[in-house]
């Protein structure tokens, strides 16, 4: 099952981005962006809830270990930082 997010910027902001010295288009950046995002997530998370090396497994198999556990939230996790 696929989600939708929807991000808006202005027509001069996109062709700043995609321009000369920019990123190229916003919507590949935006997608290896988040795909980075999401493997380093699973990493951490794997490594905080489970023995198992992340290393050794693809995003596939980490995101099936994770699947039947209850992972804390952003607020849950920043909740447990001492200040």
């Amino acid at each position: 099952m696929d989600a939708t997010v929807t991000v808006s910027i202005t027509i001069q902001e996109k062709e700043l981005l995609e321009g000369q010295w920019g990123i190229g288009t916003v919507e590949t950046w935006l997608q290896n962006t988040i795909n980075n995002k999401i493997l380093q997530r699973a990493k951490a998370c794997i490594k905080e809830e489970t023995e198992l090396n992340p290393d050794k497994l693809t995003l596939t198999e980490m995101l099936e270990e994770l699947s039947g556990i209850k992972l804390p939230t952003r607020e849950d996790r920043d909740g447990n930082i001492e200040q």
